[in-house]
C-alpha cells in the first residue's frame, strides 16, 4: 500500500497536525509498521506534551534573573530558557528553538535607541516579543516610563503590537499592562 500525505499550502494548526498523525496512524496499522507506530507516537508526545521555551533578553541589570526565578517559582524549571546579557543572544539561530522572548528593562529610565534596535532585532527574526519592565516597586515614576516606551515602542515596525508588562518580582502579583 502506497500512500501520499501532500504538505499543506499554509501553516497548520497543532491540532490539525495531531489529527494527520491520527491519520497516519491507520495507514501504519494498515501496513503493518510498529515500528513507525512507535516513531508517530514520539512525535504525537512532543506535540502534546512539549513545554513553552522562553528566552529572556535584555540589558546587563535589567531584572532578568529576578523575573526567570519568578517565573521558575509558578511554571516550574522547564519552560525558561537563559537569562542572556546585553541584548541579543550572541548566537542568534537559538532563538529558533524559542517560542517566546520577553525583552526586560527596568523601570529606571525609558528605552533608548539600543534597546530600541535591540527589539527591531528580534522581530526582524520573526520571534514574539513581550516588553517587561521591572523594578517597578523600586521605582516612583515607572508609569511615566512605561508610557515613554509605548512611545518609543510605537516609532519601530509593528511595535504598537508588542504587548508591555510593568512587573515587580518582589510582589509578583502586581502586573501592569497600562
Amino acid at each position: 500500500m502506497t500512500a501520499t500525505l501532500t504538505p499543506p499550502e499554509s501553516e497548520i494548526t497543532s491540532d490539525q497536525l495531531l489529527d494527520t498523525l491520527a491519520a497516519a496512524d491507520a495507514l501504519v496499522d494498515q501496513g503493518g509498521r510498529p515500528e513507525l507506530r512507535q516513531r508517530l507516537g514520539a512525535a504525537r508526545t512532543a506535540l502534546t506534551e512539549r513545554r513553552t521555551r522562553i528566552t529572556i533578553v535584555g540589558p546587563r541589570s535589567g531584572g532578568k534573573t529576578s523575573l526567570a526565578a519568578a517565573l521558575r517559582q509558578t511554571a516550574g524549571p522547564e519552560p525558561v530558557g537563559p537569562a542572556i546579557e546585553d541584548g541579543l543572544p550572541e548566537h542568534p539561530e537559538g532563538l529558533a528553538s524559542t517560542d517566546i522572548v520577553l525583552f526586560v528593562t527596568d523601570a529606571a529610565r525609558p528605552y533608548g535607541a539600543a534597546e530600541l534596535d535591540a527589539i527591531t532585532g528580534l522581530r526582524a527574526r520573526g520571534v514574539p516579543v513581550v516588553a517587561v519592565l521591572t523594578k517597578i516597586d523600586l521605582e516612583t515614576n515607572w508609569t511615566d516610563v512605561q508610557a515613554a516606551n509605548r512611545t518609543a515602542l510605537a516609532t519601530i515596525e509593528h511595535g504598537s503590537t508588542i504587548p508591555l508588562l510593568a512587573v515587580s518580582t518582589l510582589h509578583p502579583q502586581t502586573v501592569n499592562s497600562g
